[in-house]
This record gives C-alpha cells, structure tokens and sequence, in this order.
C-alpha cells in the first residue's frame, strides 16, 4: 500500500488526538506511552530500538484507514519518531503485557538528583545523534 504524505499527516493527526492522554515515561531504558487514567501501555520503545505496540489497540485504530500491521508499522514508527526524536529500528506487536510492568513505569520516582556544570559538546552531539 502507497501512502501518501496527505494520508500520513491525517494519521498523525489521529494518533496525537487518541493518545493525547499518554504520559511518556522513561523506565528502564526504555520509553513508554502509558495513560495513567487506564493504566494501559500503547507503545513501548526500547534501548535497542524496538518499538513495542499495544495489538488490539493499534490494528483497530488502522482499520478506519484499511491498513494491516505490514502497512502502518513504518506510518507508527515514522510518528514515534517525530514525537521522541529518536530512531526506530524495528517493530513488533504485544497481544499480552503483564499488568505489574506498567504499574512498575506508572510507580517509579525520582531517587536522586545530580548537578553537573559541564557536559561536552562531544557527549551533546552523541546524544542528539543517537
């Protein structure tokens, strides 16, 4: 399936309208998009580049737009993308995410703060690379 640029940016539109409520939370290397009213996980993308998304949630959002998962996981990714600034290496679907992990990411804190003065420029530009 072509998809368009026009199409795309109608889908990104929809993703930013039905996932509004989601609170992106850094865990554990990984950055999840969780809804902390519902306690449900939609996306989780891991230190690796793995981005893991909630099954029955996503294909039935696509189906508005006939799309299968072999059509909207690169459309996903580009938006994940865009709202991380960070590179998606690949994609795969979870039917099942046990209930403990999110209540792990919705329950972790701050334990510790630090100061630092100085980072290099070299430390700056391997982060916005990443």
């Amino acid at each position: 399936m072509v998809i368009t640029d026009r199409l795309k940016q109608l889908i990104f539109k929809h993703l930013y309208r039905e996932l509004g409520d989601c609170e992106i939370i850094p865990y554990n290397g990984s950055t999840w998009f969780i809804n902390r009213d519902n306690k449900h996980w939609y996306l989780e993308l891991d230190k690796s580049g793995t981005l893991w998304w909630r099954y029955d949630f996503f294909n039935s959002f696509f189906q508005i737009f006939s799309m299968s998962s072999g059509d909207f996981c690169p459309v996903l990714s580009s938006w994940v993308e865009e709202v991380l600034n960070h590179k998606v290496s690949t994609t795969c679907d979870v039917k099942v995410r046990v209930p403990w992990k999110v209540e792990d990411v919705l329950n972790h804190k701050v334990s510790t703060t630090q100061n630092l003065n100085y980072v290099s420029q070299g430390l700056v530009e391997e982060v916005l690379n990443q």
